[in-house]
């Protein structure tokens, strides 16, 4: 039986929201990774840095991070990495 127009609007939509809820997941486990990585190496994490980590979207920012923190001689080093803003507002 072929799907209706309406319900291939659904089906899509579904997969769409899939994807999105996988992305959001992926960018929570890397955010709490580098979260935890930065706050090891640098001391607790004040609220301005939260806010700066949370406004970052892209993935690939986060392994920049990771990468970064591991040879960073201070927090403001590890937080220069492109996809990282520099300052949020709160």
């Amino acid at each position: 039986m072929e799907m209706t127009w309406s319900q291939k609007l659904k089906a899509e939509g579904r997969g769409e929201g899939r994807n999105e809820g996988v992305l959001i997941g992926l960018l929570d486990g890397k955010r709490q990774t580098v979260t935890h990585l930065l706050d090891h190496r640098f001391g607790p994490l004040d609220d301005d840095v939260h806010r700066r980590l949370d406004a970052v979207v892209d993935p690939e920012a986060f392994d920049r991070l990771v990468k970064r923190a591991l040879d960073a001689r201070s927090l403001d080093e590890a937080l220069d990495v492109d996809g990282v803003p520099t300052r949020v507002d709160g």
